[in-house]
């Protein structure tokens, strides 16, 4: 119950309304979960098992999905949350992401997650 609560509230904050650029991708285990702030912005980074077969060489190649702010921002955390109790539940994602935006260090944009049971 808790796991669905999570996902919901996560689904609910991390959607940056429609685009017909937002495409899920699923089936994820996460390896490992990175947040930093490096000066100027913040940085979210979520390598994966998989690899994902998006428009991003940089995901693709690299097994990649970030998030990145220039300024300190609920919807990361929530981000960051919802990615943390996935990988401590050891439960498989599903990434939403913006397949027009493709970041040279850190890939593709996280629009959303869904941890599945």
């Amino acid at each position: 119950m808790r796991i669905k609560m999570v996902t919901f509230a996560a689904m609910m904050l991390c959607a940056n309304g429609a685009s017909a650029a937002l495409v899920w991708h699923a089936g994820f285990t996460i390896k490992s979960v990175e947040y930093n702030w490096n000066g100027y912005r913040e940085v979210l980074v979520v390598y994966v098992e998989q690899t994902p077969a998006t428009n991003c060489a940089v995901s693709n190649t690299n097994k990649v999905f970030s998030y990145i702010q220039s300024a300190i921002d609920a919807p990361l955390n929530i981000r960051y949350s919802a990615l943390l109790t996935a990988m401590t539940a050891n439960k498989k994602i599903d990434i939403q992401i913006n397949d027009a935006v493709c970041d040279s260090w850190v890939g593709s944009r996280i629009e959303g997650i869904r941890i599945n049971n």
